[in-house]
C-alpha cells in the first residue's frame, strides 16, 4: 500500500458488496430458467395432446368411412331383396308354407365379402316369408327373442343390434333390420320387416389393422350406446350399453364428430378419444389411446429438459457460491483492515500489508479527486507503477470513459449519502474490457477531511458465464445455428406478423438421412466436422431466409418468405435439395447426405 502520509487512526467505514444480491440474482436466474422451461414444456404438452386427438379423430373418420361402405352394401342388399320379393308377390303366400328362396345380391368382396350370412323377410306377425343365403353359408333364422326385438323396433328407421352373443369369445351376430315399404300377406295388421344377419369378423379384421398401444382400441357402437364390435376384442363389453358415459351424454349431442379426454368406463384409465358417426346409419366409430402412450415422446423431452435445467442450476449455483465466497472473503479482509487500523494507529506499513493481501483493487481519493492511497491490486488493474499513482488525478490514471459518472457518485457520497455502488464497463490497463461493480464509501482522514474509498469487484467472468448459459439455451453449440426452442419462438413471431400483414411464409424441414454414416465410418469427430460444414451451408442461406436452425441431430429448418406462392416455395425447396444433394468432403472421402425436405406454408 502506498500513501502520501500515514493513515489516520480512525476506522475506515468500508461496506462490503452486499452478498444477498448475489444469491438473489442467482435465484432469479434459476427461477427464470425454470419458468421458461415450464412454459416450453406446457406448450409442447398441449401440442402433443392436440396432435394425438387430431390423429384419433382422423382415424375415426377413416374407419367411419369404411364402416359406411359396408353398412351401405348391407342396406343395398336388403333393398334388393325387398324389391325381388315385391316382384314375386304375385304368388300367394300361404300360412305355414316354407319360405320362398331368393337370389342373394352379390355385394363384392371389397365391401362385404363373406360377412353377410342371410337376408330374411318377415310379415307383421313374425312369419318367415322369404330367405336369401349365400352358397356354402350355414346360418339359422333369428331366434324368437331376437325376432321380437326386431319387430318391436320403430318402423321409420334402420334398426341395428347384436344378438346371439358368445360370451367367452365376445362375438355375436349383427342384425340389420327395417320395415318393408308395404304391408305383406294381403291381410291388414302390422307391416313386415327385412332382416340381414352379418358376421362381425370382417369388422374385427378392419379394426385390427391399426395398433394403438396396450390400452388403445377401435370400437363400433350403436347410436343408443350398445357396443357392437371392438378391436382388440373385449368380450365383457359386447352387447353392453354405454349410453350413460360422457361420449353419449355430452360429446355426441354437441357434435357428430370430435375428440375427448375421459376416464375409460372399462378400467378407469384416462384415455384420449376420437369419434365420428356413420352417416345415414345409427352407428358411431370411437378410437382410443392411453394418455401415457400418447405422451411417450413428450415424457422423453420432459426428462431431458429437467436434466438440462438441473445442470444449468448447478452451474449458476456454483458461480454464485464462488462470487459469494470471494465477496465474503473481501468483506472479512476489509473488517480485519478496520480492526487492525484501530489497533495499529498510524502504522501505514501494517495497513499496507493487509490491503495488499486483498486481490480486489482498492484506492482512496482526497477531496480534489487525487489518489492518496491504493493497493497493489489497483496498480495491476490500471497497469501503472505505485510511484506514478500517488498524487495522480484519478481521471488520468483510471479509465476516463466513466469519469463523469464517477464524479457524480463521489459528490453524493461526500455530502453524507450512504455508500453507493454501480455496475460499469471499463477498460483495464492492458486494454481489456472488464465489467465491474464499484462500491464507494466516505471516510475521514486524520485532519477530518472527507475522502472517498472505492472497491472494485470484477464480475466479467460471471457475466461471460451468464451469456454462455444464454447461448446454450438458444443456440446449437456445434453449428452455432439457433436451436429448436429459439426457432419455435422465431416461427411464432413470423406467423403472427404474417397474420397481421397478410403476408405468406414458408417453412422447410430438412432431414439429412445419411449423416450418421459419416460418424459410423470415420468417427465422432468426423461426424461433428460434417455437421459444422452443413451448418455453414444453412447459415449461408441468410439473409435471404428469415431464419435457419438445427432442430435436432440431422434435422434442420429454414423459414422463408412465400409471397410468390406455392410455386416459388417449391422452386426454393428444389434448389435447396439440389444444393444439399452434392458430395460432402470429409476426411478425404465424399459422402452424399440424402436430403429429404418437407415444406409447409402459412396461411
Amino acid at each position: 500500500m502506498t500513501s502520501s502520509r500515514a493513515a489516520a487512526a480512525h476506522a475506515i467505514p468500508l461496506r462490503p458488496y452486499p452478498l444477498g444480491r448475489v444469491v438473489a440474482a442467482a435465484a432469479l436466474l434459476i427461477l427464470f430458467l425454470i419458468g421458461v422451461t415450464a412454459a416450453v414444456l406446457l406448450v409442447s404438452y398441449e401440442d402433443t395432446v392436440r396432435q394425438q386427438k387430431t390423429t384419433l379423430r382422423n382415424l375415426a373418420i377413416a374407419f367411419s368411412a369404411q364402416t359406411f361402405n359396408v353398412a351401405q352394401a348391407i342396406d343395398s342388399a336388403m333393398g334388393q331383396a325387398e324389391r325381388e320379393f315385391a316382384a314375386q308377390r304375385g304368388q300367394p303366400v300361404r300360412r305355414g308354407a316354407p319360405a320362398a328362396p331368393m337370389a342373394l345380391i352379390d355385394v363384392g368382396e371389397d365391401s362385404l365379402g363373406q360377412q353377410l350370412l342371410r337376408i330374411d323377410l318377415y310379415d307383421g306377425a313374425g312369419t318367415l316369408l322369404a330367405s336369401a343365403v349365400p352358397p356354402g353359408v350355414v346360418a339359422a333364422p333369428l331366434s324368437a327373442p331376437a325376432l321380437r326385438a326386431v319387430l318391436g323396433a320403430p318402423a321409420q328407421r334402420l334398426h341395428i343390434r347384436i344378438s346371439d352373443i358368445d360370451r367367452p369369445g365376445g362375438r355375436g351376430t349383427l342384425v340389420f333390420a327395417r320395415a318393408l315399404h308395404e304391408r305383406v300377406g294381403g291381410r291388414g295388421g302390422r307391416g313386415g320387416s327385412v332382416v340381414a344377419q352379418v358376421d362381425p369378423a370382417g369388422f374385427h379384421r378392419l379394426y385390427g389393422m391399426v395398433e394403438l398401444g396396450k390400452g388403445g382400441s377401435i370400437t363400433l357402437f350403436n347410436r343408443d350406446g350398445t357396443m357392437l364390435v371392438r378391436g382388440p376384442n373385449f368380450s365383457a363389453g359386447i352387447g353392453r350399453s354405454f349410453a350413460a358415459t360422457p361420449l353419449f351424454t355430452r360429446y355426441l349431442p354437441a357434435g357428430a364428430r370430435g375428440v375427448a379426454a375421459e376416464p375409460s368406463p372399462l378400467d378407469g384409465q384416462l384415455r384420449l378419444y376420437g369419434y365420428d358417426t356413420v352417416g345415414g346409419f345409427p352407428l358411431v366409430v370411437v378410437t382410443a389411446i392411453d394418455r401415457a402412450d400418447a405422451l411417450t415422446d413428450w415424457y422423453g423431452r420432459l426428462w431431458m429438459a429437467v436434466a438440462s435445467l438441473l445442470l444449468i442450476a448447478l452451474t449458476v449455483s456454483f458461480l454464485a457460491w464462488r462470487v459469494r465466497r470471494d465477496a465474503g472473503r473481501q468483506a472479512r479482509l476489509i473488517g480485519e483492515l478496520a480492526a487492525s487500523e484501530a489497533r495499529a494507529g498510524n502504522s501505514a506499513a501494517y495497513l499496507a500489508a493487509i490491503l495488499n493481501a486483498v486481490g480486489t483493487p482498492i484506492w482512496v481519493l482526497d477531496n480534489a479527486r487525487r489518489i492518496v492511497m491504493h493497493n497493489d491490486a489497483f496498480s495491476r488493474f490500471v497497469g501503472r507503477g505505485a510511484a506514478e499513482l500517488v498524487g495522480c488525478d484519478e481521471a488520468a490514471a483510471f479509465d476516463p470513459a466513466g469519469a463523469a459518472a464517477r464524479a457524480r457518485r463521489y459528490q453524493q457520497v461526500s455530502h453524507g449519502a450512504e455508500p453507493r455502488e454501480a455496475i460499469a464497463a471499463m477498460v483495464d490497463g492492458a486494454g481489456a474490457p472488464r465489467t465491474v461493480i464499484q462500491l464507494s464509501s466516505k471516510l475521514l482522514d486524520a485532519g477530518g477531511q472527507a475522502q472517498i474509498v472505492s472497491v472494485l469487484t470484477d464480475i466479467t467472468e460471471r457475466q461471460n458465464a451468464e451469456r454462455r448459459l444464454s447461448d446454450i439455451a438458444n443456440f446449437d453449440q456445434l453449428t452455432g445455428l439457433p436451436n429448436q426452442g429459439r426457432f419455435r419462438r422465431l416461427l411464432e413471431a413470423e406467423v403472427a406478423s404474417a397474420a397481421a400483414s397478410g403476408a405468406s411464409i414458408g417453412m422447410l424441414a430438412v432431414s439429412l438421412e445419411r449423416v450418421q454414416e459419416i460418424s459410423d465410418l470415420l468417427g465422432h469427430e468426423a461426424g461433428d466436422s460434417a455437421l459444422r460444414q452443413i451448418g455453414a451451408v444453412f447459415a449461408a442461406l441468410l439473409p435471404q431466409a428469415k431464419a435457419v436452425a438445427r432442430i435436432k441431430g440431422n434435422e434442420f429448418a429454414v423459414l422463408v418468405e412465400a409471397d410468390e406462392g406455392r410455386a416459388g416455395l417449391a422452386a426454393y425447396a428444389a434448389a435447396l435439395q439440389q444444393r444439399l444433394a452434392g458430395a460432402l468432403l470429409v476426411g478425404g472421402r465424399e459422402f452424399y447426405l440424402g436430403p429429404l425436405i418437407g415444406v409447409a406454408m402459412y396461411p
